[in-house]
């Protein structure tokens, strides 16, 4: 028997309510490669920076998709396709050079208290990364164990081996033989240039660290150095660091040739037409595929997606597709007329900081809160049978992302949760005094992280640097959408809150 129109709204507003976990959860746990390939949306200069022997550092916001390129290159086979011609030439391996991920390296808690007990120990620093590029390599490319156990003996070569997260049984010693652990890795590498292979040991959940405690600023400092260095010898062994943006401060990293590091650098953005296309590709990859398809129609024509191995159904679509989509989905405008503004355009508009950037989870999480509220909603099916979520259902999920991202904010910096009591209720764009009046009667104490500079200059300019506040053309404060509803603040001019 037929579906009804109305058994079809509901399964795809089932589908859409899927689309991204809840809350503000992480996407790194998914066992099945399959679906990581089926949610993952390739992206060509961002593949391209994987490969790219220049590129040593990845930067990006919290929700950018680091992790998920960092997960990209453990699971791909064949990495070298990420870069046309590539694997004509050598043969890829990607192995971790860190990550709290797993029980390859020391738990956090660990590290945590090293860092905390070592920060003024730059010998101390160096030498917990160069153990864990050895036992990286070790575990990770079985062909240089010879070399390295040749160079360390196999008491030492044993521990970085099996016991690597045991960070108390082998720094004492890699400390001690620094220079021979160095060696090791140079003779590490003449093997792989020997057999024309090449390793890339990636690096994450440094910003995990940064949560717990300041001093991670000085062990990935140590970390840029190390690899700034070893890029000039090694050719055949290079680095991925996956890092938040606000610790790459150029200011902290000032050591020799740091200002190098700018040209070895690339940071994570999405632009709208991106963030369109991993809507549509979890979509046509996902249970109901067929059915969006169907109920797209010409909308998604052939040639504008593509089965592509192994990432699944592919859409290269362009604004014109998605305008479409957007007018299916809602309408073209958030209500009755173009004065609302075009629902396009508004899903841009009210999801970017201060910086113009948007967060692809955030993005995800508005399309998935919107059909969670249209389901239980009094306007469910929509008042217009052609549609599927209402313009009024969209804008009072906005809350609960906002409120979301301030969640996954203050995570990264635990301090923020401190701001929400006193700016509760404040009318923006705020006067920089009135601000700075607010801030002063904010207390620090309980925050294991206060803010780098607590005084009410330094967190707004902290503020402004991270892209919960701009500064307007007369001079005042501006608080961007994403941010605005889950800080409970207010917008001059009376404009009407999402429901």
């Amino acid at each position: 028997m037929r579906a009804s129109q109305s058994d079809i709204q509901g399964r795809l507003l089932q589908d859409l309510s899927q689309i991204a976990p809840g809350g503000h959860a992480e996407e790194t746990d998914w066992s099945e490669d399959a679906d990581f390939f089926a949610k993952h949306l390739p992206v060509q200069r961002h593949d391209r920076w994987m490969l790219d022997p220049g590129i040593i550092l990845v930067l990006g916001g919290r929700g950018s998709g680091k992790t998920q390129l960092f997960q990209l290159l453990l699971r791909l086979r064949d990495p070298s396709g990420l870069s046309p011609g590539t694997s004509a030439r050598h043969r890829v391996r990607i192995v971790p050079g860190f990550t709290t991920f797993g029980d390859r390296f020391p738990q956090r808690d660990v590290v945590v208290d090293f860092l905390k007990a070592s920060a003024d120990d730059d010998r101390a620093l160096r030498a917990a990364w160069v153990g864990f590029m050895a036992g990286a390599l070790l575990q990770g490319e079985p062909a240089v164990g010879p070399a390295v156990v040749g160079t360390l003996g196999s008491r030492l070569a044993g521990l970085l081996t099996s016991a690597l997260p045991r960070l108390e049984l082998w720094l004492p010693e890699v400390r001690e033989r620094y220079q021979d652990v160095c060696y090791s890795l140079d003779e590490a590498h003449r093997v792989l240039q020997q057999r024309a292979a090449h390793v890339i040991l990636t690096y994450d959940d440094l910003d995990v660290l940064a949560r717990r405690t300041h001093a991670v600023g000085r062990f990935v400092k140590e970390l840029l150095g190390i690899w700034l260095d070893r890029s000039r010898r090694w050719d055949h062994i290079r680095a991925k660091v996956f890092l938040r943006n606000d610790i790459f401060d150029p200011e902290q990293f000032a050591f020799s040739d740091s200002s190098k590091l700018r040209a070895k650098a690339v940071a994570l953005s999405w632009d709208g037409e991106l963030l369109y296309r991993l809507v549509l590709k979890r979509l046509l990859n996902g249970p109901e595929a067929a059915t969006w398809r169907a109920w797209l129609g010409d909308d998604l024509s052939q040639g504008v997606v593509r089965n592509e191995i192994p990432w699944g159904v592919v859409p290269h679509t362009r604004e014109d597709h998605h305008r479409a989509f957007m007018a299916r989905l809602i309408g073209p405008w958030m209500g009755a007329d173009k004065r609302r503004g075009d629902s396009y355009r508004w899903f841009l508009n009210h999801l970017q900081d201060a910086h113009g950037e948007i967060a692809p989870r955030s993005f995800l999480m508005l399309f998935r809160a919107a059909a969670e509220r249209q389901m239980r909603g009094s306007r469910y099916p929509p008042d217009d049978p052609d549609r599927l979520l209402s313009p009024q259902e969209v804008q009072g999920a906005l809350e609960g992302v906002s409120q979301s991202r301030i969640a996954e904010l203050a995570e990264e910096f635990p301090w923020v949760d401190s701001l929400r009591e006193p700016l509760a209720g404040t009318a923006v764009p705020v006067k920089r005094s009135d601000l700075r009046k607010l801030l002063r009667d904010v207390r620090w104490e309980g925050r294991a992280i206060p803010p780098p500079d607590p005084e009410p200059d330094g967190v707004i300019q902290t503020l402004l640097g991270i892209g919960v506040l701009r500064t307007t053309d007369d001079g005042r404060l501006h608080v961007p959408y994403i941010y605005l509803y889950g800080f409970r603040l207010k917008l001059k001019g009376g404009i009407q809150r999402p429901r």
